[in-house]
């Protein structure tokens, strides 16, 4: 289609798509993030076991029991800080994910619009062009004189169907 409704149409079609391919790959790269967030807070589940079990083992010995303990809680504060910045981390993932949702709604109905408005001009065009077939289909065989000569006067057509010839 090359009229100016076709290029806007296309253009936007064009967009959308884009739109569509950066809203998936944003999309990927969430689920990635939240992936790793989830391995992460594992490993500092497992780094909590680590740290409780030292501790009770150390209890034993009184010479090291300061030492271990304080280690084990600065570790346990830095693993609470690091689960903050995570959970920091995984709320704005979820913000982005319900941004690039709207921005997918939002290409979706692009997209609808744009196959409505393409099969209209595709209905528009076909019923243009069986016009013109009717019409190349008659020949013109005779106009009559006008009736009088005044600023209101008529003639007349007459069309005859062509025949067709193999």
């Amino acid at each position: 289609h090359t009229g100016k409704g076709g290029m806007e149409s296309a253009g936007s079609f064009s967009s959308a798509a884009q739109m569509k391919g950066l809203s998936i790959e944003l999309v990927n790269q969430s689920k990635g993030v939240i992936e790793e967030v989830e391995k992460l807070k594992y490993a500092c589940c497992l780094a909590r076991k680590d740290v409780e079990a030292t501790f009770k083992i150390c209890t034993d010995d009184t010479s090291n029991l300061k030492i271990v303990k304080d280690g084990a809680m600065k570790e346990v504060e830095e693993l609470k800080e690091a689960n903050k910045e995570l959970d920091k981390e995984l709320e704005a993932q979820k913000e982005i994910v319900a941004e690039l949702r709207k921005e997918m709604e939002g290409c979706k109905r692009e997209l609808e619009d744009y196959k409505k408005n393409t099969i209209t001009n595709c209905i528009k065009q076909i019923n243009e062009q069986e016009e013109i077939i009717i019409a190349l289909s008659l020949s013109l065989i005779h106009i009559s004189e006008p009736t009088r000569r005044t600023p209101i006067s008529y003639a007349v057509f007459c069309l005859k169907k062509k025949n067709k010839k193999n």
